[in-house]
């Protein structure tokens, strides 16, 4: 109420609202309703679950933090993670471990407290990564991915994921929570795609 009085004298000195301002005083309800967080963009060193679904470019040695506890960056020479109990990990992507020159998807898995599930890997194939999507056992989740400048021909994907209790009863821990993760282009053309279970 005590900004229609404020537009108004904005308007007979001819000056105009500023933005935001015209909507709040024409639609109250809009400031209700919460706003999307903003974007995070590659120099952020931090990334959460609420950031799922995108895809970040990071310099090489960047430490990107995905979990509380747990760092992955990227070098040339392939994938590097930390987690609280398993410390300086790596994967390569230059030893002949993987076969660059047909797309695939690794994947590797690890338990947190409440049921919840770190599902992380390397993607290669050709394309630039736009999406990244996950078949659980909990149902299909967007995942984050992180790649290298230029056109390395590769990239990390990750997510958490909350498995049901229904589900934890009748599983063993890690084994199964991943059936599908796939890689899009943003035209949504396969990048890679790769069955686990």
């Amino acid at each position: 109420m005590l900004l229609v009085p404020l537009a108004v004298l904005l308007t007979r000195e001819g000056g105009s609202p500023g933005p935001g301002v015209g909507e709040r005083v024409t639609s109250p309800a809009s400031s209700d309703r919460p706003r999307p967080s903003p974007s995070t963009d590659s120099t952020d060193s931090t990334d959460s679950i609420e950031d799922a679904g995108k895809v970040r470019v990071v310099t090489s040695g960047e430490r990107v933090e995905v979990s509380p506890g747990t760092e992955i960056w990227l070098t040339k020479e392939g994938k590097h993670w930390s987690e609280p109990d398993l410390p300086d990990q790596f994967r390569s992507v230059v030893d002949g471990n993987l076969d660059l020159s047909s797309p695939g998807v690794t994947l590797q898995g690890s338990g947190q407290a409440n049921g919840v599930s770190f599902l992380s890997g390397i993607f290669y194939g050709e394309g630039e990564p736009a999406r990244v999507t996950i078949e659980t056992v909990a149902g299909d989740v967007n995942g984050t991915a992180l790649t290298l400048a230029g056109k390395p021909g590769w990239g990390v994907w990750y997510v958490e994921v909350k498995v049901p209790d229904s589900v934890q009863s009748s599983m063993d821990a890690l084994s199964g929570v991943a059936r599908r993760v796939t890689v899009y282009d943003s035209a949504g053309e396969v990048i890679a795609s790769q069955e686990f279970s």
